[in-house]
């Protein structure tokens, strides 16, 4: 600010500037910056694969469940094993 004469508003902006448009160069913003294209790339290729694959019937379509999968009922001793639990209430000690 006192360098360039400049006022904090003045100043302000320009190191937003700086910072945003990189007239600084920071390898470790390069850096994330390139990982991040990396990843929008492999992203794209990943949406594309999948919506190619919709409303085909072939090995690359996403399967469609008909019915919801249900879990599978559980008599009272296999609960109080899954559980850890006592038939009549406590836990089991292990």
């Amino acid at each position: 600010m006192e360098e360039q004469n400049r006022g904090e508003s003045a100043a302000l902006v320009q190191i937003l500037r700086e910072c945003f448009e990189g007239s600084q160069k920071n390898p470790e913003l390069e850096s994330l910056n390139s990982e991040r294209v990396q990843l929008h790339q492999g992203m794209t290729g990943v949406e594309a694969v999948l919506s190619s694959g919709r409303g085909g019937t072939g090995r690359n379509s996403m399967p469609v469940m008909s019915e919801p999968i249900k879990p599978k009922a559980l008599i009272t001793l296999e609960l109080t094993k899954r559980l850890k639990v006592k038939p009549g209430g406590g836990y089991v000690k292990n």
